[in-house]
């Protein structure tokens, strides 16, 4: 009985083990390990964060060294929202383009909404995300995509980028910004933009 058990448990370990590992790679991109891992190397940097943020005619700016892992995870939430891409329902939307830069020395995968859709099917949160990279895929030097929301009282559009550098051997957020504005019903529009450095302090 408990060799019967232990089979059962192995097995149902391997089947977890290889769900798992199914659901990770079916991912388009997988931004979240990306934020993750951005986040934790930021982190044991020490590094800050020089934000200029405007909104309408105002304009702020401000400096702050974000205490921990979690701290930076909400610095870049906002970039959550790219991995609206993986949903299983989104996921068969989208084209993947892979091409030459023409503005620069790096190659881009584009991920886009299929013009073949329905008009109705089109009305995609993210509506393309470019991935542009030098060399390999995984030298990844700038991400950026485009966010749609509407209500019935609203619509936002937001454009977000993140730009990275070689650092010690490894691709290092540098730089971010998200742009865009809000559109409420009967009200007037709203625009704004946030464009953040990162400061490595060590």
């Amino acid at each position: 009985m408990r060799n019967l058990f232990s089979l059962f448990f192995l097995l149902t370990i391997i089947s977890f083990s290889c769900s798992n590992k199914q659901k990770v790679t079916s991912d388009l991109f997988n931004v979240d390990s990306l934020i993750d891992a951005q986040s934790r190397y930021l982190k044991e940097e020490h590094a800050g964060l020089e934000k200029i943020s405007s909104l309408g005619n105002s304009r702020d700016s401000v400096f702050s060294i974000p205490k921990d892992t979690t701290a930076w995870k909400n610095e870049l939430e906002a970039f959550n929202v790219l991995h609206l891409i993986n949903k299983p329902v989104n996921r068969n939307s989208y084209t993947i383009e892979n091409q030459e830069d023409t503005k620069s020395n790096l190659s881009v995968r584009t991920f886009a909404i299929k013009a073949s859709l329905p008009t109705d099917e089109k009305k995609l949160p993210i509506e393309y995300l470019k991935i542009y990279y030098q060399e390999t895929p995984d030298k990844i030097r700038r991400i950026e995509g485009q966010y749609r929301e509407s209500g019935r009282m609203y619509k936002t559009l937001q454009i977000l980028r993140m730009e990275f550098e070689p650092v010690h051997d490894k691709m290092v957020l540098t730089s971010y910004s998200i742009s865009g504005g809000q559109k409420m019903l009967m009200g007037d529009s709203v625009q704004y933009e946030i464009n953040t450095s990162v400061i490595l302090t060590k």
